[in-house]
């Protein structure tokens, strides 16, 4: 028997689902999914964004993405594509931040 690959649909690269004007924590999804982009619209003035694969409280073993608004610009884009097993969640945003984020979801990514 041949030893093939198993054909995945995985939503295009943009995902399937978007939140956009995302300006406090949010689960975006209860469910496993793929964390595709983070778009900034305005990196604000003091915070860190904050993404976690965990619908509990977040901390660092759950921890995807961590990082501070001074490093942001408007504008700026974060590609990912990564896999969430439990949910994906946008547990902090920074004072006055505006960010907007694409993700799939309905799809497993194992």
């Amino acid at each position: 028997m041949p030893f093939d690959a198993i054909p995945v649909k995985e939503p295009g690269k943009g995902g399937n689902a978007t939140r956009l004007n995302i300006t406090a924590p949010v689960i975006l999804t209860p469910k496993p999914g793929i964390l595709k982009k983070i778009i900034i619209s305005d990196p604000g003035t003091n915070g860190v964004i904050n993404v976690t694969d965990s619908l509990g409280t977040p901390d660092l073993f759950n921890m995807v993405l961590q990082i501070s608004s001074v490093n942001l610009k408007a504008g700026q884009v974060i590609d990912l594509n990564w896999p969430c097993l439990h949910a994906v969640r946008i547990a902090f945003v920074p004072v006055g931040s505006i960010i907007s984020v694409s993700y799939s979801v309905g799809f497993n990514p194992l």
